[in-house]
């Protein structure tokens, strides 16, 4: 099975658009269809300003694997992918967020009890370890399935 990498929700969008302007009277002879060719040339522009590629992506075999692999690679698919791409970019600007506050002052000091072991209670430590967890697990998805 194959999955174009463009947004569906989009497409079918303008399909709509399309239709509803071919359905409807216009005064010129062929002025619904000029309007669609011109939609779909601009929602195709969009597309590749926006990054999307025409390339056809190979899905995996497994029906468990497919449904993973759309998950984090296209979250409007789901709301349970929609949660997931939240959570990244959450966890992405937590992660950023507390790079920034150990390095002022009040926190520069260091997060290791006596000889340079972690303090595995530090909150510093527990929401990093968490961060690196995550992407992780998002490295391993993608490579993986």
């Amino acid at each position: 099975m194959t999955v174009h990498n463009c947004s569906t929700q989009l497409h079918s969008t303008a399909q709509n658009n399309c239709d509803y302007l071919s359905s409807r009277p216009s005064d010129s002879a062929h002025g619904s269809d000029v309007d669609c060719v011109h939609m779909q040339e601009t929602i195709d522009r969009y597309r590749r300003s926006e990054g999307y590629t025409t390339d056809e992506v190979r899905l995996p075999s497994n029906a468990t694997l497919q449904r993973l692999w759309k998950l984090f690679e296209y979250p409007e698919t789901s709301r349970a992918g929609f949660v997931i791409a939240l959570l990244s970019v959450t966890i992405t600007l937590v992660s950023i967020v507390l790079f920034c506050i150990e390095t002022l002052p009040a926190f520069a000091t260091t997060h290791c009890v006596k000889d340079e072991a972690p303090n595995f209670l530090d909150p510093f430590f527990v929401i990093e370890t968490t961060c690196t967890a995550w992407y992780t697990l998002c490295i391993l998805s993608r490579t993986f399935i």
